[in-house]
């Protein structure tokens, strides 16, 4: 019978991720490229944006826009309705 060499290892201990995720830094994506950048970066390294939280994009439209807006509907409406 062949000799079946024995395991040094446990099949528990086995971790099929990462074995320094317990090491690796803080990242987050980068908001340009979504690349994992390091949590601290100032600037991507792969898009070569800035990274800041003043870049956030504006989450309503501006005051001009709406007002533009409501003003051109209001035309439209007179228009069709005024003949």
């Amino acid at each position: 019978m062949p000799h079946r060499p024995t395991r040094d290892w446990d099949e528990d201990d086995w971790d099929e991720e990462s074995p320094a995720e317990d090491d690796e830094e803080p990242t987050e994506r980068c908001p340009h490229c979504g690349h994992e950048v390091h949590e601290e970066a100032q600037m991507c390294p792969y898009c070569e944006n800035w990274i800041t939280e003043e870049e956030d994009l504006p989450t309503r439209r501006p005051l001009w826009f709406v007002l533009t807006t409501v003003v051109c509907l209001l035309i439209v409406i007179l228009w069709i309705f005024g003949h």
